[in-house]
């Protein structure tokens, strides 16, 4: 009897219009399911009839999921809880009756949220702690079909650590001729522009010497016209202000001072400058330039007088002889004092005694004639003995005979 029933509820699905609508729901023993064309499997065997079929309700059942599993439906069974992805409501593509959860099988073209919607680490997989920065959905990377490698790269939403990518191994990185800088990338370039990097740098991120990259190839470098110095640009310039120099250390100045300092390039001599050569570093230290520090007396190109005038240094003391100021004819700058012998007396303009009296040089002998003091008249300077003749007697004071004797003159 309770076979025939079920044929009977077979044969009520089968004929348009049957009247089966508030039969009760028979026992489904010995009943083929799969005979409607929906097999029971999972947790649908275990299930009562009435729990699908309600209200004796057997032709026309639903059979998608959602069409029982959602709140209002006749059915009114468990459907998607709170928490579940944004998806579409075909449940039997990721979830079957026999293995509700976990899901067995996942598409990802059922799927209506962005990735991070499901892949944050909950419930499922996230970015791994070495991935790059990025804040952009990862379906603009990755593929559902394929996740890795990535199908391409969209920069936009990248914000830092090229490196960690462009290391040579993950993308390519820097080549082997890039100027010697840190690894922040991003400090240069840019992703939507890579080449030619941003102008200007940012100097801070390079790690080499200036003239490493500034060589005329890399970069410019200096101009024919730059002062001759090393190769330590940083000693006078800096990144942020590089002209004009902001210092100069001249201790990587590889040129003499005047090929700078000529009144154009640098300041130079002033009008006041004593007569000299342009060997500054003769007198001037670079260390403390005024006042000179080193007399070289070599580079000078006039007359001591020029300098030794008793304003700038010192001059001629007052008792010095009556004498022209080339105070060189006389003097040397390596021993000022004494004068260097014989004396240069085309210098002296006083007389000869105003020198030669016995105190500032040796004067007559007590055996000299009597005679005035003018001893230019018998003498002269080139060869002081014998006195030339003949003698100028005007200036003979004492009697011929004082002289003449037959021992100073021929006498009688």
């Amino acid at each position: 009897m309770r076979r025939v029933y079920a044929w009977l509820l077979v044969l009520s699905g089968l004929f348009v219009g049957a009247p089966f609508a508030h039969a009760a729901a028979p026992s489904a023993e010995g009943f083929d399911h799969l005979t409607t064309g929906f097999e029971l499997v999972g947790a649908h065997r275990d299930t009562a009839c009435e729990s699908c079929h309600a209200a004796g309700v057997f032709r026309g059942t639903p059979r998608a999921c959602v069409a029982c599993h959602a709140p209002g439906t006749r059915i009114g069974a468990v459907g998607k809880p709170a928490t579940h992805i944004l998806s579409t409501n075909r449940c039997e593509v990721c979830h079957n009756a026999v293995s509700f959860k976990p899901v067995l099988s996942f598409n990802h073209s059922e799927v209506r949220g962005g990735c991070s919607g499901c892949h944050n680490d909950v419930q499922a997989v996230g970015k791994y702690p070495g991935h790059i920065p990025t804040n952009a959905n990862c379906d603009v990377c990755h593929a559902t079909t394929g996740w890795l490698p990535v199908k391409r790269f969209d920069h936009t939403g990248t914000t830092s650590n090229c490196i960690r990518c462009h290391n040579g191994r993950a993308a390519t990185g820097k080549f082997a001729s890039h100027i010697t800088t840190s690894n922040v990338c991003e400090a240069c370039h840019r992703t939507t522009f890579w080449e030619p990097p941003l102008l200007p740098l940012d100097h801070t991120q390079t790690t080499g010497t200036c003239v490493s990259c500034h060589n005329g190839i890399k970069a410019k470098g200096r101009s024919v016209a730059h002062i001759a110095v090393t190769g330590n640009c940083a000693a006078c310039h800096t990144t942020a202000s590089f002209k004009p120099a902001t210092k100069v250390d001249h201790a990587e100045v590889q040129g003499s001072c005047v090929s700078c300092h000529n009144g154009v390039t640098a300041p130079g001599k002033t009008p006041a400058h004593l007569p000299t050569d342009n060997n500054c570093q003769s007198c001037h230290v670079t260390a403390a330039w005024k006042p000179a520090s080193n007399w070289n007396h070599a580079a000078l190109t006039s007359g001591c007088a020029v300098c030794h005038d008793g304003s700038h240094v010192t001059g001629k003391p007052a008792t010095h002889i009556s004498s022209t100021s080339s105070c060189e004819s006389c003097h040397t700058t390596s021993v000022w004092k004494p004068a260097k012998l014989p004396l240069d007396h085309a210098q002296v303009l006083g007389t000869c005694a105003s020198c030669h009296n016995g105190t500032v040089a040796t004067g007559k002998t007590a055996t000299h004639i009597n005679s005035t003091a003018s001893c230019g008249s018998c003498h002269a300077t080139a060869a002081w003995k014998p006195a030339k003749l003949p003698l100028d007697h005007t200036q003979v004071i004492g009697t011929c005979f004082s002289c003449h004797n037959g021992t100073v003159a021929t006498g009688k």
